[in-house]
């Protein structure tokens, strides 16, 4: 796992948890007995550095992440990790987008 500063727990699964690092990659992490496991998949759809993670406040499976490389996407995590990302807006700001977050209405 390289260099990362973001990371969001799931509100849905207890313990899932979702890192995002430098070299554009989306980690998933299982909590065992007594450590973690994390995924040897990665989430890597990105181009750039990962800004910002979260899970959706209603579907166990689904995240969303934003990166530098100005996109945003929407994932799945049933499917296999290439296959993960359903949704892209790309070019989604003319700058980095650093922050994203559900609606909750």
């Amino acid at each position: 796992v390289e260099e990362g500063y973001i990371m969001d727990w799931s509100r849905t699964r207890q313990g899932y948890l979702l890192t995002g690092d430098c070299t554009r990659h989306i980690h998933s992490w299982t909590p065992r007995e007594s450590d973690w496991l994390v995924s040897q998949q990665t989430f890597s759809s990105h181009n750039s550095s990962v800004e910002d993670i979260q899970w959706s406040p209603n579907e166990d499976h689904v995240f969303a992440s934003c990166s530098t490389d100005r996109s945003i996407k929407v994932w799945d995590d049933r499917a296999p990790a290439h296959k993960a990302c359903q949704i892209t807006v790309p070019n989604a700001h003319e700058a980095d987008v650093n922050v994203i977050n559900w609606n909750s209405a």
